[in-house]
């Protein structure tokens, strides 16, 4: 179940598997926060507990299935014990099975990762089948054998296809489909781009549409307009710096791009609806915890 062994033409190929409770005893799932630069799927079979995303918490329970996309703070809080899988992959693994990143099927499998997604397979009779397709990753990355890596490839694409199927069934997603492309790969250029990025113009641009049709597109999708998403974006890591690092104001105002102290504190209170003090204040600071890590 160890990471995939890569020659030096595979460097950028990252593809790990592995039950909750090897984790555990391996000392890879720990209690405090930590950040990863990939995708994850945390499939819980069974227990409870509360699974911390950024500054959002979420039931974890039988059956509960988190998509994650890179760069987001998080922390397992199980009450008792709990079973399931954790994957973690990034896109270039999963182009491998196939004909390369130009694929569509790609961009509808990643659709899931631009923000936290979280659904319930319930009661579904394709657990069986989807517990059987992470069994056979698990035994395929002991064994090493010729072709693995694209083996494992393939079966990480089925995976998230059937995963996909009942994440769109679950939330009964509605939105034509071109919408939702145009809105996930916004978001993934905010995500990537939001430290340097912050007009609609830019973004826009990039994806080769007006900042209008761009904005009524995602306030379309989502109900709120593309700069209310990138000025949320950026507060998520004022928040996430305050709470999970000792850095003052003035060191993550610089960090966000703002050399007026006092213009990133209006920011932040307009944004947020609360001042930048009084939020670190009602905050659990975790003291010495690295301002970015890169996994646990």
């Amino acid at each position: 179940m160890s990471i995939v062994r890569q020659t030096p033409s595979q460097k950028n190929l990252l593809f790990e598997v592995h039950t909750i409770e090897w984790l555990k005893k391996n000392g890879r799932l720990p209690d405090s926060p930590c950040q990863h630069g990939h995708y994850q799927v945390l499939w819980c079979t069974r227990g409870m507990g509360r699974y911390c995303i950024d500054l959002e918490s979420y039931l974890l329970a039988d059956n509960s299935v988190f998509f994650i996309p890179p760069g987001r703070m998080q922390q397992l809080k199980a009450d008792g014990e709990i079973d399931g899988y954790v994957l973690s992959f990034n896109a270039n693994f999963l182009f491998l099975a196939t004909v390369g990143p130009g694929n569509s099927l790609h961009s509808e499998l990643l659709t899931g990762f631009p923000k936290v997604r979280v659904f319930s397979l319930g009661e579904n009779r394709v657990e069986g089948f989807l517990t059987n397709v992470v069994q056979d990753m698990i035994r395929e990355l002991e064994q090493h054998l010729l072709l693995s890596q694209e083996i494992l490839s393939g079966l990480l694409n089925i995976f998230l296809i059937y995963m996909r199927r009942m994440s769109v069934s679950a939330q009964q997603e509605d939105a034509p489909s071109r919408r939702v492309d145009l809105f996930n790969s916004f978001c993934s250029k905010v995500e990537r781009d939001f430290l340097t990025k912050r007009l609609v113009a830019d973004y826009a641009s990039e994806l080769s549409v007006t900042p209008n049709y761009l904005s009524d597109v995602v306030k379309r999708v989502t109900g709120f307009t593309a700069s209310y998403h990138i000025q949320q974006r950026m507060v998520l890591e004022a928040k996430r710096l305050a709470m999970y690092s000792d850095a003052n104001m003035k060191l993550i105002a610089y960090k966000l791009g703002f050399d007026d102290l006092s213009h990133f504190s209006k920011f932040f209170k307009n944004v947020a609806g609360v001042n930048f003090s009084e939020f670190r204040s009602k905050s659990r600071l975790i003291p010495q915890m690295p301002v970015f890590v890169n996994g646990c």
